[in-house]
């Protein structure tokens, strides 16, 4: 069964509807686009959750870059 949720890039702005697997969590998500998960944080319908947190449809899905540099 997929479900779907709306993504978005923290930045940009730009948000994209996606469907994904039940049970899928936020870490598979990341996996799924090729981002490393210790590269960002997640923020779930306006809050941070885990990348254990298992997406629901209709969520939003905003992934923020860890800041990084020196």
């Amino acid at each position: 069964m997929a479900i779907t949720i709306f993504l978005e890039d923290y930045f940009s702005k730009k948000e994209r509807q996606c469907e994904i697997c039940a049970n899928m969590s936020a870490g598979d998500l990341l996996d799924q686009l090729g981002y490393k998960q210790y590269e960002h944080y997640i923020l779930v319908n306006g809050s941070f959750k885990p990348h254990s947190y298992i997406l629901n449809h209709g969520d939003k899905v905003t992934l923020i870059p860890v800041p990084s540099g020196g």
